[in-house]
């Protein structure tokens, strides 16, 4: 009961997410910001792809064959996640460098 309760508040906080940043976007311009948002936009979409997923395998909208299948997708998931958190984290380097966040 609190596991369904979760996933529906993460659904629900991932896509909130999404579309409040994604309209944030639109009011940038182009440039370092913009492209840090993007990344920001991302995470949250992906969360709420992987929080989907989670959630269809918990009630038995879709069936996998194994245990394996499922291990093998978290596995994916975290791994494209700190993808994006790489490529996020290189963003906002540069985003501190420009405008003179340093040490």
């Amino acid at each position: 009961m609190i596991f369904y309760l979760l996933l529906y508040l993460t659904v629900g906080m991932c896509f909130l997410s999404s579309v409040w940043v994604y309209q944030s976007i639109k009011k940038l311009t182009k440039g370092l910001l913009r492209n840090f948002l993007r990344y920001i936009l991302l995470i949250t979409i992906w969360g709420l792809i992987f929080s989907t997923w989670i959630f269809c395998l918990s009630v038995d909208l879709i069936t996998v064959p194994g245990e394996s299948f499922i291990l093998l997708s978290v596995g994916v998931y975290v791994a494209i996640l700190f993808l994006i958190v790489s490529r996020m984290a290189i963003c906002a380097k540069k985003l501190g460098e420009a405008y003179g966040f340093r040490e």
